[in-house]
């Protein structure tokens, strides 16, 4: 298999945002001589061979890179966003942004955004991925085969999740808002393997939004047997739940414990302090700039998230 930059950047132990500053001549990234020497000793080492993309995007013709998401109406997607404009000001380039809440929306916003001169592409659906240049270097967020993608590691998450709710006593537990198949298959047999209960009114899909989720946390609430714990999909989801079992005088966490995802800032703030997984901001946009002004090459890059343990989870007696 040909050697990446990534394979150059972990034998020199050093970020592959230096590498590619090493072998492209760029100063305004500092390198000690030694590891410039480390590097391209690996590089000699490993018959490195530039990456096409990557020599596209060197050429920094436009300075600007195009950035396609959802809507950033989830404060943990407005966050990623500040941080990759704030991150991409620092770099010298600027931020050619297209937006979309619905599938038909989406169209025009690349579009929009393709018809810039780009010197690169972060994008957040894949579903039109036949509209972007094969020339221009593109990192996905989100899992897409065959692709360079940055995607937060949702298996690990759950699996994370199950672990700290079954060391808490946990058995009885419903996935809350998830949106993706293969997220509750893996939940699902996880849950099994490990002697747990679902039921299929534990587990409601649906849009991540507060007021659907207070519709969906009523239908639970109506169906009478309840899960000890539950996990959503997002931490606006789980503030939805949250209310909705206070004002049916079901506590949180004595009745019920509640894990969120996403650790915005609001979570330490609610009432129950809400106990979530997330990555920072930071972390998520310097993954996605590093690989981008790397050089695309198809394969994965999945960012940990941590568990953030605050008020929502208690050990059953």
């Amino acid at each position: 298999m040909r050697a990446t930059l990534k394979d150059i950047a972990a034998a020199a132990e050093v970020t592959p945002a230096v590498v590619s500053a090493v072998l492209s001549g760029n100063g305004n990234i500092r390198c000690s001589k030694e590891k410039r020497a480390l590097i391209l000793d690996a590089v000699k080492r490993m018959n490195y061979r530039p990456n096409r993309a990557a020599q596209v995007l060197g050429r920094k013709s436009s300075r600007q890179i195009g950035v396609l998401h959802y809507s950033p109406q989830s404060p943990s997607i407005a966050r990623v966003i500040g941080e990759v404009q704030k991150q991409l000001f620092q770099r010298g380039y600027h931020a050619i942004f297209g937006f979309w809440s619905t599938h038909e929306e989406a169209v025009p916003a690349f579009e929009s955004v393709l018809s810039n001169p780009l010197d690169g592409l972060i994008c957040a659906h894949n579903r039109l991925a036949e509209m972007i240049p094969p020339e221009l270097p593109t990192v996905f967020f989100d899992r897409v085969p065959g692709c360079c993608c940055v995607a937060l590691d949702y298996l690990k998450y759950l699996d994370d999740a199950l672990d700290y709710l079954f060391g808490l006593g946990h058995r009885k537990i419903g996935f809350f808002g998830w949106r993706n198949e293969a997220h509750f298959k893996h939940f699902s047999e996880k849950l099994a393997s490990r002697g747990g209960v679902t039921r299929p009114e534990w587990n409601p899909s649906g849009p991540s939004v507060y007021d659907n989720g207070l519709q969906m946390a009523e239908a639970l609430v109506r169906f009478g047997e309840l899960p000890t714990a539950l996990l959503c999909r997002n931490d606006i989801l789980a503030f939805a739940v949250i209310n909705t079992l206070r004002r049916h005088r079901i506590r949180v966490p004595e009745d019920m414990s509640v894990i969120g995802f996403d650790n915005i800032e609001a979570a330490g703030y609610f009432s129950p302090a809400l106990t979530s997984f997330g990555a920072s901001a930071q972390d998520i946009a310097s993954t996605l700039l590093d690989t981008l002004f790397a050089g695309p090459e198809p394969g994965e890059t999945l960012i940990p998230l941590d568990l953030h343990i605050r008020e929502t989870c208690l050990r059953l007696e």
